[in-house]
């Protein structure tokens, strides 16, 4: 286990692969995304981008590594990458349906690790 964050340090994915049973979907992916910074995955279906990113939510099992403020992604639970601050939802859903999409953040927002400083900014700005 490493330590806390590292600031500036972003999000390193380096040789990343993944399967589902016998078909390989990622192929040794290497990515940076500096901290602070937005990154936008564009590519045909079948790409690989949803394997990607539920390998760095933990739901697919992936090899390689994958931190995120110096913080290793890779083997974790989901539940444990979403208090990281990584989190897969899906565009078929996911969420509480009957909730409107502030609510969602806002229960999302409780995941956050205590003190939960920022997140009334964070709600704000989204």
């Amino acid at each position: 286990m490493t330590g806390p964050p590292v600031a500036g340090a972003g999000l390193e994915v380096r040789g990343l692969r993944a399967e589902y049973g016998a078909a390989r979907v990622l192929h040794g992916v290497d990515l940076t995304v500096p901290e602070g910074e937005i990154a936008v995955l564009l590519g045909p279906n079948g790409a690989g981008r949803t394997t990607l990113l539920r390998a760095l939510s933990g739901l697919v099992r992936a090899r390689g590594t994958a931190t995120l403020g110096g913080t290793r992604l890779l083997g974790r639970a989901p539940d444990e990458i979403a208090r990281l601050g990584v989190a897969h939802v899906t565009q078929e859903g996911g969420t509480f349906g009957p909730l409107t999409v502030e609510e969602n953040l806002r229960v999302g927002a409780r995941a956050r690790p205590w003190p939960r400083r920022g997140a009334g900014e964070d709600l704000e700005r989204l």
